[in-house]
């Protein structure tokens, strides 16, 4: 069974309405162990559905890198906080001060 999907409302389709649906700015949707799957969007919208999915995996994938880099850039600012006290230790050493 196809949905005709428009904000908030669902409406049952047959295939041969799905065209007519599609013009007037509805989202072609079908049922998926119930849950409402997408499968073809109207062309009225901006943004192609296949676009939006497309930024929304980009920005997931971008978000774990982001996540994966913080334990990794603390681990090296510390290291290099370390060698810096080392340098400074070794410098005040050879001038006395």
């Amino acid at each position: 069974m196809l949905y005709a999907v428009n904000g908030n409302k669902q409406l049952k389709i047959d295939e041969a309405d799905k065209a007519a649906y599609l013009k007037l700015g509805y989202d072609i949707a079908e049922e998926n162990g119930g849950v409402l799957e997408t499968i073809e969007t109207s062309p009225a919208k901006t943004v192609t559905y296949a676009e939006h999915k497309k930024a929304l995996d980009r920005i997931e994938e971008l978000e774990a890198q982001l996540s994966g880099t913080g334990d990794e850039a603390a681990k090296e600012i510390a290291s290099l906080k370390a060698k810096l006290a080392e340098a400074n230790k070794k410098l005040k050493e050879v001038t006395g001060t």
